[in-house]
C-alpha cells in the first residue's frame, strides 16, 4: 500500500493475494455472527414505519403507487435503505427457518456493519500498516454502539456504511504518486479538433447543459407533459403526436385517462432524470475525446474513472437515505483539486453527476421537482419536527436545551476509552514533522469534513436525540486518528509481545461490552460514565425499547390464554405482536384500548421514568442489563 504514514513493521509481509483471503475470511466471520445472532434483537420504535416505507417504495418502483402516496413523510429521508432492507429482509427470512420479517431485516441492517469494517480497513490500509488497519477494523467492529446500532437502526448504520464506501472509493481514485513527484513529463493539453468542430462543442455543451438545467430546474414539466397526454388521448393533439399516442397506447380504448396520467406521473421523474443525464455525461464524453491531456497523463484511466463513479454513486444513494450525504463530496473535491491537477476538473464531474443521477433514481419524492424537494427535505432536516425529552447528565432537558458539548460529551462516553486514548495521541502525532506530508493532509481533510456535524451541533437549538445516533457516520475520522496514534505506539517497541499485548488492550473493552449487555450493546457506556445503575440514571438506555421483545417471551409462557396485553407508551403495539403468541391480543396503553381490561402490561423505560407507569402494579418480571432496568412486566389483573 501506497502513501503509509509509516513504514511498515518488520516482519514476513502478506502477498496481496495471502491479504485477499484473509479479507474474505473476515467477512465470513462477520456473516456468520450475524446469522448466530440474528434473532435475539428486538424491534426498534422505527422499524415498523421503516418496514412500510420499503414496501411502498417497491410499489413506487414497479409503477404500481404515486410518488407521493406514502405513509412517511419523504421530505424527512429517502427510502433506499428502506427499499433495500424490505426486499432483502424478505430473501433472509424465507431462507432461514424460524426467522420473521423483522429478523431478515436486522439481518440486512448488521450487514451494514460489515460493508463499513470492511471499507474501514481498506481506508486504513491506505495510510497505515497491515497489522495495524487488521486491528483498527477489529475494534471498529466491536464497539458496542456501533454493534448494537448494527441489528436495530434501519437509518444510522446504513448511512455510516454508505458515506464511508463513497469516501474511501473517492480517496482510492488518487493517484499513489504526483505528477510532481514522478521523473517522466505529462503530455501538455492540446486540442484533437479543428477550430469549426470546437465552436460546434462550446455551443453544444451550452445547449445540452441548458437543457438539462431546465429539466431539472423547471416545475412545469411535468404538467405541461400530463395536458399533452391529455390531448393525445381526446384525440385533440397534433396530428404527429396523435399518430404517436395511438403507436404507443393501442389498448388506449380499454384504459382509463386517469390510469395512463398515474404512470405518467410515475415514470416521468425517471424519463427527465435519464435525458438529464444522457446529455451531461455525452458533454462530458465529448470533451474528453476532443482535448488530449486534460486528465493528467495518458488522460484520466479506467480504473480511477470506476472508482470516482462509483463512490458518487456510493454518496448518491447515501443521499437518498439522508439529504446530508453530499458533505461527503467535499473532502474529495478538495484532494481532486490538489492531487489530480488537470484531471481533476473530469474527476469531480463524473463524481458529482453520478452522486446526482443516484440519488435521484433512488429517491422517488425528487423525481417531479428534485432541486425545490431537495431543499425541502433540507429544510426538514435543519427544523426536525421531533419533541421529546432527553435524558442527559442526570437532567430531563427539553428539544433544544442541550449545552453545545452535548454530542461531543456522548462520543466521549460511549467509545471505547482505548480508541478515545489512541485518537488524542494520534492527533498530536499527525503535526509531527516525521511523517510523509502528502498522507497527514489527506487524513486532515477528511478529519476536517467529518468533524463539521458535530462543530455544527454546537448551534444553540440543534435538533439532536438518542445520544449521537445521528453522527455514527463521523466516527471513522476518531478511528482514521487512534490508527496514527497506535502506530506511533508500535514504534516504540520492538518484536511481536507488545504489539500481541496492545491488541488485546484496544480490543477488550469493545469485546467485553459486547457480552455484558448482548443484545443491548447500543447503551454501552464507558468508565467515564460511571459504573453500574448510576449511569442509567443520568444517561438514556434503552430509548428504542428493544428489550420489549424478551418481556414478550416472558409473557408468551406465562400469560393466560387469550390475554389482552397492553404495551406502554413508549412504544408501539408493532414492537411486540410480532412475537406475541397467536392467541394474545396487543393493545397499546391508554390508546387503543382501556387497561382495565388488559391482563398484563409491559413498559419501557424509553426516553427515562417510563417504568414509573403503573406504579401500583406488581412488577412480575424485569428485563435488565449492567445495572439498568430497561423493561417490567406488570400484573394489571391484581389491581382492578
Amino acid at each position: 500500500m501506497a502513501h503509509q504514514l509509516s513504514p511498515t513493521r518488520s516482519g514476513s509481509p502478506l502477498s496481496t493475494l495471502q491479504e485477499t483471503g484473509l479479507v474474505a475470511l473476515a467477512v465470513l466471520m462477520m456473516i456468520v455472527i450475524g446469522l448466530w445472532l440474528g434473532r435475539d434483537f428486538g424491534v426498534s420504535i422505527d422499524e415498523p414505519d421503516h418496514i412500510q416505507y420499503g414496501q411502498e417504495t417497491l410499489q413506487i418502483y414497479l409503477g404500481q403507487r404515486s410518488p407521493d402516496q406514502t405513509s412517511v413523510d419523504p421530505r424527512q429521508h429517502g427510502p433506499v435503505y428502506s427499499f433495500l432492507a424490505y426486499v432483502g429482509g424478505n430473501w433472509v427470512a424465507g431462507l432461514r427457518p424460524g426467522w420473521g420479517l423483522n429478523d431478515g431485516i436486522h439481518f440486512m441492517d448488521y450487514m451494514s456493519l460489515v460493508v463499513a469494517t470492511l471499507f474501514m480497513w481498506i481506508l486504513c490500509r491506505r495510510y497505515l500498516g497491515p497489522a495495524t488497519a487488521w486491528l483498527l477494523a477489529g475494534a471498529f467492529f466491536t464497539q458496542p454502539i456501533l454493534f448494537g446500532h448494527a441489528f436495530i437502526n434501519p437509518k444510522d448504520t446504513p448511512f455510516l456504511a454508505f458515506t464511508l464506501t463513497g469516501l474511501t472509493l473517492g480517496i482510492l481514485a488518487l493517484p499513489r504518486q504526483l505528477p510532481s513527484e514522478r521523473a517522466d513529463t505529462p503530455d501538455p493539453i492540446r486540442w484533437e479538433i479543428e477550430s469549426t468542430w470546437r465552436w460546434v462543442l462550446v455551443v453544444g455543451t451550452v445547449l445540452a447543459l441548458s437543457t438539462s438545467a431546465a429539466l431539472m430546474l423547471w416545475g412545469g414539466w411535468l404538467p405541461l407533459a400530463q395536458s399533452v397526454l391529455e390531448s393525445a388521448y381526446r384525440g385533440t393533439a397534433p396530428a404527429p403526436i396523435n399518430a404517436v399516442f395511438r403507436l404507443l397506447a393501442q389498448n388506449a380504448s380499454s384504459v382509463s385517462l386517469e390510469n395512463y396520467l398515474a404512470r405518467l406521473a410515475t415514470w416521468f421523474g425517471v424519463i427527465r432524470l435519464g435525458t438529464a443525464a444522457a446529455l451531461s455525461v455525452a458533454t462530458l464524453l465529448a470533451w474528453a475525446a476532443s482535448i488530449r491531456g486534460i486528465a493528467g497523463e495518458g488522460g484520466i484511466r479506467a480504473r480511477r474513472l470506476a472508482l470516482v463513479a462509483g463512490s458518487g454513486i456510493a454518496i448518491g444513494l447515501a443521499t437518498a437515505i439522508r439529504s446530508v450525504a453530499p458533505l461527503i463530496l467535499l473532502p474529495l473535491v478538495v484532494l481532486y483539486v490538489l492531487e489530480l491537477r488537470r484531471s481533476a476538473l473530469t474527476a469531480g464531474i463524473v463524481l458529482v453527476v453520478t452522486a446526482i443521477i443516484a440519488c435521484v433514481a433512488a429517491w422517488p419524492y425528487l423525481w417531479q421537482s428534485p432541486v425545490r424537494h431537495f431543499l425541502d427535505s433540507l429544510a426538514v432536516l435543519s427544523h426536525f419536527p421531533w419533541t421529546g425529552d432527553i435524558i442527559f447528565n442526570g437532567r430531563l432537558l427539553d428539544q433544544g436545551q442541550q449545552p453545545w458539548f452535548f454530542i461531543p460529551e456522548l462520543i466521549g462516553l460511549q467509545i471505547t476509552l482505548p480508541i478515545l486514548g489512541l485518537a488524542a495521541l494520534g492527533l498530536a502525532a499527525l503535526g509531527s514533522s516525521k511523517r510523509s506530508l502528502r498522507p497527514r493532509i489527506e487524513i486532515a481533510i477528511v478529519c476536517g469534513a467529518l468533524s463539521l456535524p458535530v462543530l455544527a451541533s454546537f448551534r444553540p437549538g440543534t435538533i439532536v436525540y438518542n445520544n449521537f445516533r445521528q453522527f455514527l457516520f463521523c466516527l471513522p475520522a476518531l478511528f482514521l486518528l487512534a490508527g496514527i496514534g497506535l502506530e506511533a505506539v508500535l514504534s516504540r517497541f520492538r518484536g511481536r509481545l507488545p504489539g500481541a499485548v496492545l491488541a488485546v488492550l484496544v480490543l477488550l473493552p469493545g469485546v467485553a461490552g459486547l457480552i455484558r449487555l448482548h443484545p443491548y450493546e447500543y447503551i454501552y457506556y464507558n468508565a467515564l460514565a460511571g459504573t453500574g445503575s448510576s449511569v442509567y440514571s443520568r444517561f438514556e438506555s434503552d430509548y428504542w425499547c428493544t428489550s420489549y421483545r424478551q418481556a414478550m417471551r416472558w409473557v408468551n409462557a406465562n400469560a393466560p390464554p387469550n390475554a389482552i396485553i397492553a404495551v406502554g407508551s413508549a412504544g408501539f403495539t408493532e414492537q411486540v405482536a410480532p412475537f406475541a403468541r397467536p392467541d394474545l391480543t396487543v393493545v397499546r396503553l391508554g390508546i387503543d384500548s382501556d387497561p382495565s381490561v388488559a391482563s398484563l402490561a409491559i413498559v419501557c423505560d424509553g426516553l427515562g421514568g417510563r417504568l414509573n407507569l403503573l406504579p401500583n402494579s406488581p412488577v412480575l418480571m424485569t428485563v435488565s442489563r449492567a445495572g439498568a432496568d430497561l423493561a417490567q412486566v406488570k400484573d394489571l389483573g391484581s389491581t382492578r
